[in-house]
């Protein structure tokens, strides 16, 4: 019998949809915090700093994970598809 994979613990969405949505709210609020050290100064805003890196890392992360399960699944049914039109062929009456 085929059992699926464990999920790693730190994956919230296993849905390619919401881990693209996800990876770009913290690419925008990156982008926004290193604004905002850019103006205020590092000193002024390191641990949003820190944060928001450690949200982009994990998003990105996330989102890659995601991704390469989707590939593997759509592979996966791909080959399926495959060797049932193969057994069908085969039994097919000439």
């Amino acid at each position: 019998m085929n059992h699926p994979s464990a999920w790693p613990v730190w994956i919230v969405s296993r849905e390619p949809r919401a881990a693209r949505a996800t990876l770009v709210l913290c690419i925008a609020s990156f982008s926004m915090v290193s604004a905002a050290a850019l103006s205020v100064g590092v000193r002024g805003i390191w641990l949003e700093l820190i944060l928001s890196t450690g949200f982009l890392v994990w998003a990105t992360a996330q989102w890659a994970c995601v991704e390469r399960r989707r590939h593997r699944e759509s592979a996966f049914r791909r080959d399926v598809e495959r060797y049932i039109d193969a057994l069908s062929q085969a039994s097919a009456p000439e």
